[in-house]
């Protein structure tokens, strides 16, 4: 029955992409532009050169028509690397479902159907689209599994699912999910699953594979490097212990730990060197990270700690309050596994001040904290150690009553956020926001004529 559920997510989350597809006449837009110039330039072009990526007029027309892009030239914005400075993980997550695309728009070409197989059209930015899509299901299903060793299936279900749609994910899994944080989502899933599932019997060749996930993470979000703050809060819990319990076999431990970490640090480097070599290719030099050289510095004794959880732009409590519930149930998340809960809050304090301390913290034209989204499975787990305790105090119908309100909240957000305060993306130069409320309006005249 839980399957039949989670696999019921997917065509739902399918359904509002094609939706906000149709909307808007656009999936890349944003900062997806650049993690799509990659993409394009290895499948298509072969090569790293980003000029014809970058001067690309991403619209509609510009996406579907050779003859719009000649009408309407675009001003060259130089040097590539003034524009490319997103971390590539995305990119190559993306490489998959960019070639089944390129696969079926050649087919359709070949039928003689009027698409173009441009690395642009319709059928690439669908298929990636959906491909994502898939990944994000994926990663729930992790969650939930993760979340089960701990709380009943009916919880874990519950929990997984209102953090899904009353929280900014359901927005990035589904009307953004062209972007880095479905890709994100997933990553960080498998390696909270993978983690645990190993955490009393983790094989050499486990910690490698951790290395290389966590590696994969930070080349998809610089930020999420922090992972490696799990494996090191683990085995200092764990040293912590031995400190007091078993003192004659610390030396050992000791010795075992430091193999574990630089198999993981060597997984970890593996994973990131193709984005070494990018940056040495871009900016050169192997270290050179673009985000400490966009005039986005890090202010790390002056964090804005309080306007990243109330600025009404992005603040956590007027998009995702949800959230605030979720931590305190990794505090109570203790009673089940204490090591886990101190690891899993001291991952997100990190990740939260990260963010706080960027000079871009308030994150540009986005719904909610998107940069939060990597520590979405550990929220879950606290939410439905929440509702865990809940269940035990109040009836289950209020519970459920007020996760309901939690969901309306978050889509009457969404459709306030993305009708009216959204600035990001433009057709013919006319704000996508502008498009959406005109189509809608058309929509709603043709088919409702008796309202006039």
């Amino acid at each position: 029955m839980k399957k039949i559920l989670f696999f019921a997510v997917f065509p739902i989350l399918v359904l509002f992409f094609l939706f906000h597809y149709w909307l808007v006449g656009i999936a890349v837009y944003g900062d997806a532009r650049y993690y799509w110039y990659f993409t394009r330039s290895l499948i298509i072009d072969h090569d790293l050169n980003l000029d014809n990526e970058a001067n690309h007029h991403y619209s509609y027309l510009g996406d579907n028509v050779y003859k719009f892009q000649n009408e309407q030239p675009v001003t060259p914005k130089g040097d590539p690397k003034d524009e490319f400075h997103q971390p590539i993980g995305t990119s190559i997550a993306w490489i998959p479902f960019f070639v089944f695309g390129d696969f079926l728009a050649n087919s359709l070409v070949f039928f003689h159907v009027s698409i173009l197989a441009n690395g642009y059209s319709d059928v690439y930015q669908v298929t990636v689209g959906i491909g994502a899509i898939f990944l994000v299901v994926v990663g729930l299903w992790l969650t939930y599994k993760l979340a089960k060793n701990f709380f009943s299936p009916k919880i874990s279900a519950f929990a997984t699912l209102t953090m899904l749609f009353a929280t900014n994910l359901f927005y990035y899994s589904s009307l953004d999910v062209v972007n880095s944080h479905a890709i994100s989502f997933f990553f960080s899933s498998l390696f909270f699953y993978i983690w645990y599932k190993t955490l009393r019997n983790r094989t050499l060749p486990i910690w490698f594979l951790l290395g290389l996930i966590a590696g994969f993470l930070a080349e998809t979000r610089t930020q999420d490097a922090i992972f490696g703050i799990i494996v090191i809060a683990e085995i200092f819990f764990q040293g912590f212990v031995l400190l007091r319990k078993q003192k004659s076999k610390l030396l050992q431990f000791a010795k075992q730990s430091l193999l574990k970490l630089l198999l993981f640090g060597l997984g970890f480097i593996i994973c990131m060197t193709p984005q070494f070599l990018v940056w040495k290719i871009i900016y050169g030099g192997f270290f050179n990270i673009p985000y400490l050289a966009h005039n986005e510095p890090f202010a790390i004794f002056s964090p804005h700690i309080f306007g990243v959880l109330i600025n009404m732009k992005t603040g956590i409590i007027p998009y995702s309050p949800i959230i605030i519930p979720a931590v305190f149930g990794l505090y109570l998340f203790r009673k089940k596994s204490k090591m886990s809960a101190w690891i899993f809050l001291i991952f997100f304090a990190f990740e939260y001040y990260i963010i706080a301390s960027w000079g871009a913290w308030d994150q540009a034209s986005s719904y909610g904290v998107r940069m939060l989204l990597s520590t979405m499975p550990v929220l879950i787990i606290g939410f439905s150690a929440l509702i865990d305790k809940l269940t035990k105090l109040w009836n289950r119908k209020i519970i459920v009553s007020f996760c309901i309100l939690l969901v309306l909240f978050n889509f009457c957000m969404i459709g306030v956020f993305h009708l009216f305060l959204k600035e990001v993306t433009f057709d013919r130069g006319q704000p996508t926001n502008v498009r959406a409320l005109e189509k809608l309006n058309k929509v709603f005249h043709t088919n409702f004529k008796f309202f006039k």
